[in-house]
Formats: C-alpha cells, structure tokens, sequence
C-alpha cells in the first residue's frame, strides 16, 4: 500500500492536561454524588456547593446531622478528605478531593 507524504514520517501527537479545569469538573460531580448519598442515608443538609478556592461545602442545621452526614460520606466516599467547622450557628463539613491543592 503506498502511502502519502503526511503518513511516512510519522505523527507525534503531545497531550496536556488543564489540572484545574480537570479538578473543577470532577467537584462538580461530586456536589451531585454528595447530594444523593445525603438524601439516601436521609441526612438534613442545608446545601451542598463547590468552592471557588477549590473544594466542597455541605453546610448542616445542627451538629447532629453533620456527624451524621460525615459518617455517610466517610462510607459512600473514602477518597474525599474531611474537616468539620462551624460558622455562627451552622454547621459545616469541608470535603477535598484528593489530589487537589
């Protein structure tokens, strides 16, 4: 078979990955997984949202609930990286994914 000038030499090919555009994609999934592994285990959440600075917040009434919710994501989501807070009178749970800055 004879072959044309374009496929003799051959093609390199050079891919890059956009990180953080790789990591807001994967954040924004996750604030779906989030929400149906909280409404599963019947958790009462406030809201579930992603973080500019990088990250997810759930946001919690009480500190019943976010205990309750930390252990069903620790469960569903062992990847995610956790850390309790509190602002004022919410309660809220801080996830990371990992790999993330």
């Amino acid at each position: 078979m004879y072959l044309g000038l374009d496929l003799r030499g051959g093609v390199h090919f050079l891919m890059q990955v956009d990180m953080v555009s790789a990591l807001k994609k994967a954040e924004e999934r996750y604030v779906d997984d989030l929400r149906s592994v909280l409404r599963e285990k019947k958790v009462r959440y406030l809201t579930v949202t992603r973080l500019e600075t990088g990250g997810l917040e759930v946001r919690f009434r009480d500190v019943a609930e976010r205990d309750k919710g930390r252990e069903a994501v620790r469960r569903q989501m062992p990847e995610l990286g956790l850390v309790d807070g509190q602002k004022g009178d919410e309660y809220f749970l801080l996830a990371r994914l990992p790999n993330s800055p």
